[in-house]
């Protein structure tokens, strides 16, 4: 299914017998079936009859898609780095240091892991570009090269 999800933005889905936790205001869970069409939730427990896919998702939680609200591209390559630091310990001693140190290039190649991990992990891109005005033209060329 992985290696098709551009297809499926273009198909309707029937998700059928699932736990749908909607995540709406109430933070209802119910139990039945998702209509999506064309990469969107179209309803809840109104099949639609003419759907290119049906899943059968009994015994399954179904959840809307997760957004990456935040995330800091020009620190990918830092991973690891004084996990075992208090906050501020750690932005001080490393993130801070180490980002006044980047170079183009491991700037370029930081934002480029952290953009194949996003698009590999299936997420939408990155909410905001923090600091980083280059970034739209680095994300058109990894989604190029990972997809």
């Amino acid at each position: 299914m992985r290696g098709n999800k551009q297809h499926f933005m273009h198909d309707s889905i029937v998700i059928r017998n699932g736990t749908l936790i909607t995540m709406d205001r109430h933070d209802s869970v119910l139990n039945g079936d998702l209509s999506i069409d064309k990469g969107y939730i179209a309803a809840i427990d109104e099949l639609s009859l003419g759907a290119n896919i049906t899943i059968d998702a009994t015994g399954c939680a179904v959840l809307p898609g997760f957004v990456q609200t935040h995330i800091h591209l020009c620190q990918t390559l830092f991973r690891g780095a004084a996990d075992d630091l208090s906050l501020i310990d750690w932005l001080k001693k490393r993130i801070w240091p180490m980002e006044a140190a980047h170079s183009v290039e491991s700037i370029r190649a930081s934002a480029r892991l952290g953009i194949a991990e996003l698009i590999k992990a299936v997420r939408p891109a990155p909410s905001r570009w923090r600091r980083l005005t280059t970034l739209p033209r680095y994300f058109r060329l990894c989604r190029k090269r990972v997809i």
